[in-house]
């Protein structure tokens, strides 16, 4: 999800909008190195736009699958595709609203994932593995939209006047609220085909010079960042607030504490909100690609959720060879590169269930690699 709202300071929106169009070009580009993988776009301001299905895509120039464009009659800009489809027809993605004009410069966070979840209801599984859905919302805004109701159901009415000095805490609190049951539905969505089990969905948030501690707890709700709202340390100056009473955003950010504290809102697999230039941008989807990147080789079939690879048909007297690199879930790097006389004898070496791997049966199980690679040669 891309927040593409803009104000009337020319030199500076646009900068930040070609940065944030150039980092996700280079996420797309890399995305699409494996035929496998598909990227939906949803865009927000005041209001939403499909801005692109799920699928997998050719950009129409190199590495340019989005393009920024400002218009110079009304001081605005838009984000407009640039892309044919796979088969290299030339068939261009950009309905209507694809290449609609940047008029309106709030932020409806909420809409951008209510509406961007919907983008990902298509599960797929590709040689016996299962895809993962992955959510990236990046936004430059505190969210000065909302609607009631957590967005179950479209009102005619987006509350809101797209300026932060009338935002309260239900700004916040809706969202955040929108975030759980997108990542919620999502999950249910991605069923593997025994339907038993789902691929959890990842959320990751870019916000991009964002500093109050409200945004804090939206992008990242650690506890922390939720402690955090129970402080009065002055982080936004309350001046944009205006003719509200003094302090008005301390006081919100206390509202918003006492509607969120207790509650599980540890929506957020990672939130990057340090150095967001277009180098930070491409250095975190570089992250979160890498985190989210698994490559199999004479693997069938995998359950990936718990990362379990069944060698049907296997030898077990005949020789035995793998290879597995990244890092476990403590972050610690995992290198292992390793050949036997049988696999009988990888089993015996490999038999504690809390190491990488653990092999049992005719099943090695790599539940607790984080990341990485894994390559298995086995003889039938």
């Amino acid at each position: 999800m891309l927040d593409k709202g803009t104000t009337s300071k020319k030199n500076l929106d646009d900068n930040k909008a070609i940065e944030m169009v150039n980092a996700v070009n280079s996420a797309i580009t890399e995305l699409m190195k494996n035929e496998n993988n598909r990227v939906a776009i949803e865009l927000f301001n005041s209001y939403t736009q499909d801005l692109l299905p799920l699928g997998h895509y050719e950009a129409k120039e190199s590495n340019k699958y989005l393009k920024y464009v400002h218009d110079t009659n009304n001081n605005r800009g838009k984000i407009v595709l640039n892309i044919k489809n796979k088969n290299g027809s030339g068939t261009i993605y950009n309905n209507a609203n694809g290449g609609e004009e940047n008029k309106y410069v709030g932020t409806f966070t909420q809409g951008g994932i209510t509406e961007g979840a919907k983008l990902l209801k298509d599960p797929q599984t590709v040689d016996g593995i299962n895809s993962v859905p992955v959510m990236i919302l990046v936004t430059d805004g505190d969210p000065t939209h909302y609607i009631d109701g957590n967005g179950a159901k479209q009102p005619t009415q987006i509350y809101g006047w797209g300026i932060l000095r009338y935002v309260t805490s239900d700004y916040y609190k809706y969202t955040m609220d929108a975030i759980v049951k997108a990542k919620d539905s999502i999950t249910k969505k991605y069923k593997y085909a025994d339907n038993k089990y789902s691929n959890p969905c990842k959320f990751y948030t870019i916000g991009i010079n964002m500093k109050g501690a409200m945004a804090k707890a939206l992008l990242n709700p650690t506890k922390a960042n939720i402690e955090n709202l129970n402080k009065n340390d002055n982080d936004i100056n309350d001046e944009i607030h205006g003719d509200h009473a003094p302090n008005y955003y301390n006081n919100q950010r206390k509202d918003l504490y006492n509607k969120v504290k207790g509650k599980n809102y540890n929506y957020t697999d990672e939130a990057f909100t340090n150095n967001m230039t277009q180098e930070g941008m491409k250095n975190a989807f570089t992250k979160i690609i890498k985190d989210n990147t698994y490559s199999y080789k004479n693997l069938e079939p995998v359950d990936s959720r718990d990362r379990v690879i069944t060698l049907d048909g296997i030898n077990e007297s005949g020789k035995f060879k793998i290879k597995i690199t990244g890092t476990d879930k403590s972050g610690k790097t995992v290198n292992i590169n390793k050949e036997f006389a049988t696999f009988e004898a990888a089993r015996k070496q490999y038999n504690n269930s809390n190491n990488i791997p653990y092999i049992e049966g005719n099943k090695v199980y790599i539940t607790n690699l984080k990341s990485g690679n894994i390559e298995i040669t086995y003889s039938k």
